[in-house]
């Protein structure tokens, strides 16, 4: 697929059921299907999308401070593009009418919007651009 940078053997096709998670040791976001990675790109377009947060995950995390991934967004893959100004891409959404959506592990236990920290746990349809996450509401 077009925007996805794949590891060996491993393919990502559009409607496959996929986890995206911010990969923060190589700057990217890492795509994993079927439990493996197999994939990286800047940018994923998703529906039918969940977001879930592992409770175990984020608690080692909020008490050994350091973090580890236990927090993805999931859904089945429309399209990836590599984005060279994010700044740029999220102006755009936003002009759009997308709403950002917002995880930190010391500061939340769960995904919720940006404003206002109201909860979420699905979406129709969600834009995750390297370390924020965008919906359409």
């Amino acid at each position: 697929m077009n925007g996805i940078v794949a590891r060996a053997g491993r393919n990502i096709e559009v409607n496959d059921r996929v986890h995206v998670y911010r990969n923060l040791t190589k700057d990217t976001l890492s795509i994993k299907k079927d439990g493996l990675v197999c994939g990286y790109s800047s940018m994923i377009a998703l529906h039918n999308v969940s977001f879930k947060v592992g409770k175990a995950g984020h608690k080692k995390t909020n008490e050994q401070g350091q973090r580890n991934v236990h927090a993805f967004v999931v859904g089945d893959i429309i399209s990836a593009a590599h984005i060279n100004n994010v700044e740029k891409a999220y102006n755009s959404l936003e002009r759009q009418g997308y709403k950002r959506v917002y995880y930190n592990p010391y500061r939340v236990d769960q995904f919720v919007l940006y404003d206002g920290f109201e909860p979420l746990l699905e979406s129709s349809e969600a834009i995750v651009i390297m370390d924020r996450v965008y919906i359409r509401r």
